[in-house]
């Protein structure tokens, strides 16, 4: 994993000041009895949004989903979040379905159609349980390189509800026909989950939030990151004031379509720098362009992504020239290997997901 987690539990996630006397003790004897979890964080500031974004409703990010390990306690369980490609099939991290000592169960059912995690009065939303999860064949844990898995749900969304609240929808998947027009450099791009709002604290909202950031050169955004930490399977971005946060990983970085009548999958959040929105250290995304074969094969070609030409393992990268995500196998990785060694030491990272 890049350095180290930062673990959480949405059971520790804190709404109000007023709990805070008394909530991280009370949580903590929860998640000991039923999760086994004691890595318990306190808020002491509180911000009305998701690292500078603000509420979202599920309307304007229809392909927005949540994993929860439980179907009766949806907020207090997400702990990841998702993209709709398909009836049965949703995108979204491989590190989410990771097995630690602290998330010794992996997201059970997947949430579709709702903003608001503690306010399922209306009908108008899906709960269906995960059959199975694919992660990608070279998926590395520790250098999170290939950080993708499909979900298959156990049964099909129902898009006939859909229609009536306009809740939920599939969302386009970047190629690498289509993505150097989709995202150059400096491009706004639209991130959303219900992940931590604060950098200082542990805060996490109930209500879906969102937010614009820029894709920016993952090298060379004040020199953090060394091409050991990023590959040419991941994209960047980051606006000062806005970025993804613990909780998000596996959501959308979704990118205005090409004739602007819709939206495309750009990335999956992925990780980032342990304090969220770090200058210098942007949140970085798996560059789903690079997997549209992957994604095919493995859904037996009921995603149907058009994509002309394909290679083994990830696909070919796309032809972003202004991209600078270097290789592992390369010789600037050999002469920066001890510099990152350093910074390891020195600069704290963490998965973008709630444990």
């Amino acid at each position: 994993m890049k350095l180290w987690r930062k673990q959480f539990n949405k059971n520790d996630k804190v709404e109000k000041m007023s709990k805070n006397q008394w909530l991280p003790v009370l949580s903590k004897l929860i998640l000991m009895a039923f999760f086994s979890i004691a890595n318990i964080a306190t808020a002491i500031d509180i911000q009305p949004r998701i690292i500078g974004g603000k509420d979202a409703v599920i309307d304007d990010f229809p392909w927005q989903v949540a994993l929860v390990l439980s179907s009766s306690n949806l907020y207090g369980t997400q702990s990841c979040g998702g993209s709709i490609l398909h009836k049965r099939w949703i995108v979204t991290a491989a590190h989410c379905f990771d097995i630690t000592d602290t998330n010794p169960v992996p997201p059970q059912f997947v949430v579709i159609g709702l903003s608001n995690l503690t306010d399922t009065s209306a009908d108008t939303h899906q709960i269906i349980a995960i059959k199975s999860t694919i992660k990608h064949p070279e998926y590395n844990k520790t250098t999170l390189d290939n950080d993708i898995a499909l979900v298959q749900l156990s049964a099909d969304i129902d898009f006939s509800v859909c229609e009536a609240a306009n809740n939920c929808a599939t969302i386009e998947v970047a190629t690498p026909e289509t993505e150097a027009n989709l995202i150059p450099l400096g491009t706004p791009v639209w991130i959303s989950g219900w992940g931590n709002i604060s950098k200082k604290s542990t805060i996490y909202p109930t209500q879906l939030q969102s937010a614009q950031v820029n894709m920016v050169d993952c090298l060379d955004v004040d020199g953090n990151y060394t091409s050991s930490d990023v590959t040419d399977n991941m994209i960047c971005a980051q606006t000062l004031g806005f970025d993804t946060c613990v909780g998000d990983s596996g959501g959308p970085l979704a990118a205005d379509s090409n004739d602007g009548t819709g939206s495309v999958l750009a990335g999956i959040t992925s990780w980032g720098p342990l304090e969220c929105d770090t200058a210098g250290e942007p949140g970085v995304y798996t560059r789903i362009a690079n997997y549209s074969c992957w994604l095919n094969e493995t859904s037996d070609g009921e995603l149907n992504i058009p994509v002309t030409s394909c290679a083994s393992g990830s696909d070919t990268s796309s032809n972003m020239p202004t991209q600078k995500g270097g290789s592992s196998g390369s010789i600037a990785w050999l002469s920066l290997v001890f510099l990152a060694l350093f910074l390891r030491l020195t600069r704290q990272t963490t998965l973008r997901q709630s444990l």
